[in-house]
């Protein structure tokens, strides 16, 4: 399951919950309602604001309101989208996530908008560089047509392009929380779009400079009187493009400054959200920040506002001079009220000194001025845009779009579909009854895949695991001195990376992941894990591999404060595996909170999934399972539905004594199991919410967290829980009677391979204080690093996974731990003898049946203590 798809599934439920995230959707759903409005009422006006303008300029207004218009829809369905999911009442969190369709066509129109307004003002300031160059006639330069056709030409160039880049890294099976925000995958594309509005803003600022030179130039020259008829006539022709030019510029200038200014801000805003924002406690902050686009959608606004600002100075100035009419205008009748517009601010005197009301000396045999425009065709009028239409064409597009964003959300998602965390019915069964279930039926080949990745490990054939196992001192000696070659840098990882696009391949072909249950009892009995890990991903993998099937769900919390490299990897685990998932976490610190949040959030995901697995258990990344996958079912059936963990005293000193907590406190090991009920209760209760939040004033919380929430049956009433209190006075007790440690139970059954000599099984882990224990590998933070010497030890354990082996210590030991779990897993004929019996009566679960505290057993073993 990919990265994102892990995490989203938490975050989206965290905005559900934002009252202040849903009014800023309609906000900004009210706000490009506004956008369309004021665009609408501008282009009502433009019986007399089109007239301003060459109609060149008229073609490339009228583009620009109808992209405008198009880019305030489009938002408005993006914020009506992601407000309706966040607002409906869902199964799930996840099914709030938006449909990777419906996101596609939304942002392909907002992409396509966004990009045609950089062409337009691109074409804008091109079309005035070639008009006022290297046109010599102002009639001849009025190409209305060919102005479309460049600027859709153009427009289309730049929307390809964007899109290209945006939409690359869209997965088809991707979904995401928010429709039309930026992501890490884009930012780069909208910059690029961003660096483009900037220089076209440049590019027009300086022409506008040098268009205003010029025009003051040629005025000079002119009024100099030394020209004769036909330099007036090409100074004329100039000096109307210019005056259009200079209207232009006028107009555009601020709303180009507009346009860069709202797409600098947007895209700097992402580029510091995405640089800054990096924890999940700020991701409603980033959420809101990330929509920054939203900054884009205000070019209407900055449009209209300044389209109708300019119109109204246009018309008090030059109210006395330029026509306007209800219909269309020609060329000749364009050219000769410029020609008297502009005769008003021509010399007043003409060469003979005779005042003049005309700019230009006729030549001979001339009639009138307006000769020079009568050979033009009426066909090259200004095109005025047909409202009407464009306003019933958008009420068509609105719904087909909205019929397309209903059609996309009851579609059925192609992902895995999840579950409320509130939800108490049990789960439906994986599988359905008209499919039969897909046993391996080869399950040796397994073995054999792991015999061959061990022997390519350098120096490890070496390594006699058998006889380790039997403790031959010689053999021990020789496998504790083998040093794992990848420890720096791993080979391994190095050609995954390397496949490219064929990572899942290598991934699989250099560890096993098992495709197929191993039995029928397996499939329908899965299982859940947890993990928070930083580092060493060899070690990660392999710890994974050996606990794999595809049955069972797999979360991962990488810590902040990993390498990218190890970030990396763990999403490339999370891309191949589907039933894998990773959550990256902010950095944790030993004895911290970020541990509890890391932990409460990797069990809030798995309790929120739409799959029948029944048992949750945490792990560390330096964890090597003891039991076989139908080893681990048979235990937690004999279970039966109860809490397995440690409870003792919590040490006063790890206590805010001015705040005193919301109910009373036990320590516990972080690593702990407890049945699906009791996850999907624990996620839901206020009451653990409450106990959660007080946990930040304490000292290494994550020490005092299952205890405490399945030690509190009152309180906290979740399946699985005991009485924490009785519990711990008859531990207590049994501790202060060593010389009536119970014995060992009978003599163990047919089938009956381990006997469990205390009551915490969930995680063997040998502290090096008290009883007689030897450590053969290195003790840290008084905590046995298991060593060769270990290993006869360690295959008698009843617990389920041993903690904890480090690939720099006595690596061995992780790897023959490793090669004898496939061996046992992969003979079906032995596991299926194996009976779990003695589990029934660990304390917990006989506690659960009745069974007073003062007749519970906790230890068979004073080396248990």
């Amino acid at each position: 399951m990919s990265i994102q798809t892990a995490t989203k599934c938490v975050y989206v439920e965290m905005l559900a919950d934002s009252m202040t995230f849903k009014c800023v959707k309609a906000a900004k759903i009210a706000i490009d309602l506004t956008g369309i409005l004021l665009i609408w009422f501008e282009s009502r006006l433009k019986k007399k604001t089109s007239k301003m303008f060459h109609p060149n300029a008229a073609v490339i207004i009228n583009f620009i309101r109808i992209v405008l218009m198009v880019n305030c829809m489009a938002y408005i369905l993006i914020n009506a989208y992601d407000l309706y999911r966040v607002l409906i009442p869902v199964t799930s969190p996840c099914d709030r996530l938006a449909n990777i369709q419906i996101i596609i066509v939304l942002r392909l129109i907002t992409v396509i908008a966004n990009v045609t307004n950089v062409a337009s003002f691109q074409m804008i300031a091109i079309e005035r560089i070639i008009c006022t160059m290297f046109v010599l006639k102002y009639e001849n330069s009025s190409r209305p047509m060919f102005v479309l056709a460049m600027l859709l030409l153009l427009s289309s160039t730049y929307a390809g392009l964007a899109c290209f880049a945006i939409f690359y890294h869209f997965g088809p099976m991707s979904s995401s929380i928010l429709s039309g925000a930026k992501t890490s995958y884009n930012t780069k594309s909208y910059l690029i779009t961003t660096i483009s509005v900037v220089i076209g803003t440049i590019i027009v600022a300086v022409l506008f400079i040098v268009i205003r030179v010029w025009n003051a130039r040629i005025a000079r020259r002119f009024r100099a009187g030394t020209v004769n008829y036909y330099n007036q006539q090409f100074i004329l022709s100039m000096k109307f493009q210019l005056k259009e030019t200079v209207k232009i510029m006028d107009c555009f200038i601020p709303i180009a400054f507009g346009f860069g200014f709202l797409y600098v801000l947007s895209n700097g805003l992402i580029v510091v959200v995405n640089y800054l924002l990096k924890t999940p406690e700020a991701f409603v902050t980033y959420a809101w920040l990330s929509e920054a686009i939203f900054f884009q959608t205000l070019t209407a606004h900055v449009f209209a506002i300044v389209r109708m600002y300019k119109a109204g100075a246009f018309s008090k100035v030059s109210s006395t001079s330029a026509q306007y009419h209800d219909a269309a205008e020609t060329t000749e009748a364009y050219y000769q009220r410029q020609n008297n517009w502009f005769a008003l601010e021509g010399p007043k005197h003409s060469k003979n000194g005779s005042r003049s009301s005309s700019f230009l000396n006729k030549p001979p045999g001339s009639a009138s001025t307006s000769a020079l425009a009568s050979t033009h065709p009426e066909d090259m009028a200004l095109i005025s845009v047909k409202w009407r239409r464009v306003l019933k064409t958008f009420g068509w597009v609105g719904a087909v779009s909205a019929l397309v964003i209903l059609g996309f959300t009851y579609s059925g998602h192609d992902e895995q579909e999840l579950v409320s965390i509130n939800d108490d019915i049990p789960p439906q069964p994986i599988t359905s009854t008209s499919k039969p279930i897909e046993i391996e039926s080869n399950p040796s080949r397994f073995l054999s895949k792991i015999d061959e990745n061990l022997q390519k490990l350098d120096g490890f054939s070496t390594v006699n695991c058998e006889a380790c196992f039997n403790n031959d001192t010689k053999a021990i000696n020789t496998a504790s001195k083998w040093v794992y070659p990848d420890l720096r840098n791993s080979s391994i990882w190095n050609d995954i990376e390397n496949a490219n696009y064929t990572q899942c391949e290598a991934l699989k072909s250099a560890f096993v992941f098992p495709d197929k249950p191993f039995s029928v009892e397996e499939a329908e009995y899965p299982l859940a894990y947890g993990a928070l890990v930083h580092k060493n991903i060899d070690q990660v993998t392999y710890m994974l591999s050996a606990l794999y099937h595809p049955q069972n769900v797999y979360a991962f919390s990488v810590d902040g404060k990993a390498s990218d490299e190890f970030k990396r990897r763990m999403n490339i685990l999370g891309d191949c595996l589907p039933n894998v998932y990773i959550m990256h976490q902010s950095k944790v610190k030993w004895g911290g909170y970020e541990i509890v949040r890391a932990v409460f959030n990797n069990l809030k995901l798995l309790a929120s999934l739409k799959h029948n697995w029944k048992y949750f258990q945490y792990l560390s990344g330096v964890d090597i399972p003891l039991k076989t996958n139908l080893e681990m079912v048979r235990i937690f059936k004999q279970l039966n539905n109860t809490f397995n963990g440690e409870i003792a005293q919590i040490q006063r000193s790890r206590i805010n004594k001015k705040n005193p907590p919301p109910v009373p406190l036990f320590k516990s090991s972080l690593s702990a199991t407890f049945p699906r009920a009791g996850a999907n209760k624990l996620i839901a209760s206020e009451k653990v919410r409450q106990l959660i939040e007080y946990l930040k004033l304490t000292f290494c919380p994550d020490e005092s967290m299952w205890g405490t929430i399945f030690g509190n049956p009152k309180a906290i009433p979740i399946p699985g829980s005991f009485d924490g209190t009785k519990l711990l006075h008859a531990r207590l007790a049994e501790i202060n009677k060593k010389s009536n440690v119970s014995p060992y139970p009978p003599t163990l059954q047919p089938g009956e391979v381990f006997q469990p000599t205390q009551y915490y099984i969930s995680r063997f882990q040998l502290w090096m204080y008290g009883g007689n224990r030897v450590c053969y590998g290195k003790s840290v933070s008084s905590s046995c690093v298991f060593g060769v010497g270990n290993l006869p030890q360690l295959i008698t354990r009843a617990e389920l996974v041993a903690h904890k082996m480090y690939l720099e210590i006595q690596p061995a030991t992780f790897f023959c731990m490793l090669r004898r779990h496939w061996a046992r897993a992969v003979d079906v004929e032995q596991q299926s003898t194996f009976r779990a019996d003695a589990y029934s009566k660990l304390a917990q679960v006989e506690a659960a049946a009745g069974v007073p505290a003062n007749k519970l057993r906790f230890y068979y073993s004073d080396h248990s203590f």
